[in-house]
């Protein structure tokens, strides 16, 4: 089955993204599961592992959307968070939405 996880980031004062990835699993998530993936150790180290907050099951196209927990990233403090997370969430699979 398709999974498709949807981590909402909200840097303060800033904007707010959502970026997702796709990946095939026979392992469903359920609400409450920590997600690990590589996003979390580097790009938002202090913010993971991710926490399925919704599960969408759609037997017809045999996809799962995952919602994660919103992030809430203080601008002032993460600048650098803010200024690279797309490019950096990209080159672990993630994509802006």
């Amino acid at each position: 089955m398709k999974i498709i996880f949807i981590q909402n980031v909200h840097i303060k004062s800033s904007l707010i993204v959502d970026i997702k990835k796709e990946i095939n699993s026979d392992i469903i998530p359920r609400v409450g599961d920590l997600i690990s993936d590589r996003l979390y150790g580097d790009v938002l180290l202090d913010y993971g592992p991710g926490v399925v907050s919704r599960v969408l099951l759609d037997y017809e196209e045999n996809k799962c959307i995952v919602m994660l927990e919103r992030i809430t990233v203080d601008n002032d403090i993460h600048n650098n968070i803010a200024n690279n997370l797309i490019a950096k969430a990209e080159e672990f699979g993630w994509y802006a939405k």
